[in-house]
């Protein structure tokens, strides 16, 4: 558990500090554009993750395979789950765009104000696009589980 909570801050500190690079740093007055260094940089810490969460779900689906699962997804959540793929996929490449509004919106209320000045990756903007594609594998994978049947995924 700490071995793999390690590997994943390795990958999210650079993958967020280029995150930054392209998509903040370069509309502040006085900063220069990103090079091509911060494309590669980015996309790749972006597909090691999106390569985890692809995984995750790859194993939920056996998991959920194995067991005594009564059906597949519903088509709405598959939908719905597909949709959150999407829109992650696309943020993951706008982030100029829609990074304020965001921003704005997490971090107004007063306790996440407070969590950003302890927390290095509050609001977690970076992260936006992966936590959307990590819920739409989750329901794009959820089963409906017989009563009193648990579904353990590892």
């Amino acid at each position: 558990m700490i071995q793999k909570g390690g590997i994943y801050f390795l990958w999210a500190y650079p993958f967020s500090v280029y995150w930054w690079n392209l998509f903040y740093y370069p509309y502040v007055d006085g900063y220069s554009n990103p090079e091509l260094h911060d494309y590669l940089f980015y996309w790749a810490g972006f597909l090691a993750f999106a390569m985890r969460i692809f995984a995750w779900g790859k194993l939920r689906n056996k998991a959920l395979s194995k067991s005594d699962v009564n059906g597949s997804p519903s088509t709405l959540a598959l939908f719905v789950g597909a949709g959150l793929i999407f829109v992650g996929l696309i943020g993951a490449a706008t982030g100029k765009y829609w990074f304020e509004g965001v921003s704005s919106l997490v971090s107004s209320p007063a306790w996440s104000a407070e969590m950003a000045l302890w927390l290095p990756f509050w609001p977690l903007e970076p992260f936006m696009p992966l936590i959307l594609m990590g819920a739409g594998v989750y329901l794009a994978t959820k089963g409906r589980p017989l009563r009193g049947v648990a579904v353990v995924t590892r």
